[in-house]
């Protein structure tokens, strides 16, 4: 049955809400009036309102405030310790000087974007800008990159540049604050530089410019450090500009053409210097210094033809940055035009991250500081992008990241403290081990033996290598045959492998010759011959593993479990192989421990050198050389027409057997082997 209550309670119920309500309002009208801050609006509407994060700060008249009361603790110090001698700087001058005290307000938002965060700050000025505030007060323009470069470079930035502006600022504040004293601390940008007619100073007259800069990584171009063997640089193309440094071309440029080295020309507006410094494997590294007559503008890059590439659309085989899909992506809610922008693909931070990853893995102090240190690189897939705009009501910054700017200012306030713990530990840690006497861990060194294996890691996940063959080149080499050997018996195409246990081309193209060897069963033989590269720390044991196992019939069956294994062939491992794949271990270990082929190891690697193939895998297919690890069709296009070769020579009477003699009778002689 359902409960009827008395009238008495719903009465009182209603008066208790009518009492609440009327103490609501007394509530309200008590409480103070806060007034809006006559910025907000004009820094929210450049921002992101509602979005994950959002921060304003109205800071007008704080600088000044903050500058009156510096200068009353000058005046004090002055006062109580004169024997002090402290200079009497007008903060609140050298503010205005500065122009700080026309920022009014600031303001920051950070959106979600899938993993990524679309971030915007704000910072509102006053109408009369100066000092530092005049370095944002050139207007907005197209980016000149967004057009010109290459769309599939991994980083690109361009940005207005006020060298000469803040010069003048600095120099005019020297002179306030020092009088005499602060001007003399310029005076030796006034002096000449050598060999020239310019003075830094004049060099800095012409610096209120633009600057652009764009780079392209490409690791399958990876050469040995020059110097440092066990240093391994991955292969790029980079053009860095700078406008209206004409003058300092012109003045430098009769030295440079007296170099030896040097190789100048004209074509039409461009004038080039090209520097012949050719560095074993990096062929493509032709470095040039280029002037625009017409415009003023400077350039710096890796070769002429990618220079060129940049400057002229018709040099260009793929579509501009505006077009690829990583940079749209990242500035789709971009300002189009701006004073300054950066580009980061996001094809190159998987492959920092594999770069920096295996560094220091063997000392537990290194590895904890890196361990920091990949935290804050971003991941893979996230391109990143930012602009800055200069606009009428002040400066706008917009930008694509993986971190918002909350993250960014936690970061900076918890990961950089940790950081830097993580060193201090580790110098505290050295400093008590060398006080007790114990033995000290060994130094973390950048161009130790890991840095080429974490190079090698990069390497390992890069597409397959592209050399600088020449796919249209029919040049034939007379190679000789020798190592250890598969496929057919009669074979009219005699492939000569150079490889290296410890280079991931040569194992990521190891199924493509199963395949060629299923494909051409009664045409093709494989010769294998070792080229233990310098800087793959353990290529050269193995090799010798390899060998000792040839020595017992078992080279294919180690050859396989070496390159499965690839990570792991240190002399240990090397010994576990061997016992699976039944040597004898004694012998075994005696051939590893005598370096009985060691100089069967080194005249294989100079027969290599012989023929230029410094790196590895390098291919001799009757002679034709092919380096890189190419897919099945590139080695079938060629044996298909050496195959149709060596039948033509059948037809004109040499027999099977003698086909590849043949061939060699005209083949290019090697180069003399040097000691």
């Amino acid at each position: 049955m359902r409960e009827v209550r008395p009238l008495c309670y719903v009465t009182s119920a209603v008066f208790k809400s009518l009492a609440y309500l009327v103490l609501l309002l007394v509530v309200s009208a008590c409480a103070p009036k806060f007034t809006p801050s006559p910025h907000y609006a004009g820094v929210a509407k450049h921002l992101d309102v509602g979005g994950d994060v959002m921060l304003y700060a109205d800071v007008d008249g704080d600088f000044s405030a903050t500058a009156d009361y510096l200068d009353k603790i000058i005046e004090r110090v002055h006062k109580n310790y004169p024997e002090l001698k402290v200079d009497r700087i007008n903060a609140k001058r050298l503010l205005g000087k500065l122009g700080v005290d026309q920022v009014l307000a600031m303001g920051l938002s950070s959106s979600r974007d899938g993993k990524a965060f679309r971030n915007k700050a704000f910072f509102e000025f006053g109408k009369n800008r100066r000092g530092l505030l005049l370095l944002t007060s050139s207007p907005a323009h197209a980016m000149e990159i967004v057009q010109q470069a290459p769309g599939d470079v991994d980083i690109a930035f361009e940005s207005d540049l006020k060298v000469k502006s803040l010069m003048d600022l600095v120099e005019g504040i020297a002179e306030d604050v020092g009088g005499k004293d602060g001007q003399k601390l310029f005076d030796g940008l006034k002096e000449k530089l050598p060999g020239t007619s310019l003075s830094v100073k004049q060099i800095i007259g012409q610096l209120d410019t633009r600057v652009v800069g764009i780079l392209r990584v490409d690791y399958q171009r990876a050469f040995v450090a020059p110097g440092n063997e066990k240093t391994t640089v991955p292969g790029f193309d980079a053009l860095f500009s700078v406008d209206n440094l004409a003058a300092v071309f012109d003045a430098y440029h009769g030295l440079l053409q007296a170099l030896p080295n040097a190789k100048c020309s004209t074509e039409g507006d461009l004038q080039w210097v090209e520097f012949d410094a050719p560095i074993p494997g990096a062929a493509w590294l032709k470095p040039v210094l280029v002037k625009n007559a017409k415009s003023g503008r400077v350039f710096v890059a890796s070769s002429k033809a990618f220079v060129k590439e940049y400057l002229s659309e018709k040099n260009r085989d793929k579509p501009p940055l505006a077009q690829a899909k990583d940079y749209r992506r990242a500035t789709a809610d971009f300002l189009p035009q701006a004073n300054a922008l950066t580009y980061v693909s996001s094809a190159l931070m998987p492959k920092i991250t594999r770069f920096v990853k295996p560094l220091g893995k063997d000392d537990k102090d290194a590895r904890a500081t890196f361990d920091i240190m990949l935290q804050l690189l971003p991941e893979g897939g996230i391109p990143f992008a930012a602009q800055q705009v200069n606009l009428p009501d002040g400066l706008y910054y917009a930008s694509f990241a993986q971190a918002s700017h909350k993250t960014t200012l936690f970061s900076a306030l918890a990961v950089g403290p940790a950081l830097v713990a993580s060193v201090a530990a580790s110098a505290v840690t050295r400093l008590l081990a060398h006080a007790s006497r114990e033995p000290e861990p060994a130094p973390f060194d950048f161009g130790g033996d890991k840095a080429p294996d974490a190079a090698s890691a990069v390497i390992a996940d890069a597409p397959a290598v592209d050399d600088t063959s020449d796919p249209n080149s029919t040049e034939r080499f007379r190679i000789p045959l020798g190592g250890p050997s598969r496929g057919a018996t009669q074979p009219l195409v005699n492939i000569v492998e150079f490889s290296d246990f410890q280079c991931p081309f040569c194992a990521r193209v190891n199924p493509t010759l199963t395949q060629l060897l299923e494909k051409y069963p009664d045409d093709v033989r494989i010769y294998f011959r070792h080229n233990p590269l310098p800087f793959h720390s353990d290529a050269a044991l193995a090799a010798q593993a390899a060998r000792a196992a040839q020595e017992q019939n078992k080279f294919w069956l180690m050859h396989d479990l070496l390159f499965a294994h690839q990570e792991s062939l240190k002399r240990t491992d090397l010994e576990a192989y061997a016992t699976s794949a039944g040597l004898d271990k004694a012998r075994f270990n005696r051939a590893l421990d005598r370096g009985t082929y060691s100089k069967a190891i080194q005249d294989d690697a100079a027969l290599a050198a012989q023929f230029d193939a410094a790196g590895t895998p390098a291919f001799f297919i009757n002679g034709r050389k092919l380096v890189g690890a190419h897919p099945l069709e590139r080695f079938s296009a060629i044996i298909d027409e050496e195959i149709a070769k060596a039948k033509e020579l059948m037809a004109a009477g040499t027999k099977r057997r003698d086909v590849y003699t043949k061939l060699m009778a005209t083949a290019s002689k090697p180069k003399p082997h040097k000691d």
